[in-house]
């Protein structure tokens, strides 16, 4: 799913032509909403809460992302990554809408398809392959070092630093899981989720 979209509809006709029935394997789903979303099954595309917590955080000097996977599949498939307010409420739309058109299972996945894992790692089944897992059987350990790939790629050639940024973030994500893991569990067993 490598195209581009310019607009809502686009957007929303890319992934109605490629959404499949097969989500991607649950470990990794919930690696990645406790790494990316962990309200996901509890919002329509847009997380006030985020929204709020990254605004506050930025007026006091910090940088704390408050995107939701809906935003991010958004941003990622109209390739629209300036820091501006029209395209953040671009993205905003783009996700109420994405939300609306399809299950969370479907965009789980279709953000794991599309998102950027490192240099020449597009999707999920890539980053997989890079790192020697069995996606399909990948253990809650494994998925989480698939996922701390979105925020800590380890690039062409990974250097001591970036091992260890990985290694971090990978622990941190296992840790993580554990905290959410009933939590997330219980939403994405739900049948509507």
């Amino acid at each position: 799913m490598p195209q581009h979209a310019d607009t809502t509809h686009d957007v929303v006709d890319l992934l109605q032509n490629t959404v499949h029935g097969f989500p991607a394997p649950n470990n990794l789903i919930v690696a990645l909403l406790a790494a990316e979303d962990h309200r996901f099954t509890q919002h329509q595309g847009i997380d006030f809460f985020a929204v709020v917590r990254a605004t506050v955080s930025c007026c006091i000097g910090r940088r704390e992302g408050g995107s939701t996977i809906e935003q991010q599949l958004a941003r990622t498939l109209t390739r629209d990554r300036s820091p501006t307010l029209a395209r953040k409420l671009k993205d905003w739309i783009i996700a109420v809408h994405i939300s609306k058109h399809f299950t969370k299972p479907q965009i789980a996945t279709a953000y794991l398809d599309v998102a950027y894992f490192g240099y020449g790692i597009p999707g999920y089944r890539h980053a997989a392959s890079k790192l020697g897992i069995d996606v399909q059987n990948a253990s809650i350990e494994e998925a989480c070092s698939i996922a701390a790939l979105l925020k800590r790629a380890l690039g062409e050639f990974p250097t001591e630093q970036r091992m260890r940024r990985f290694r971090s973030r990978r622990e941190w994500l296992v840790r993580r899981v554990e905290r959410f893991a009933a939590t997330i569990a219980s939403n994405s067993r739900k049948s509507d989720w």
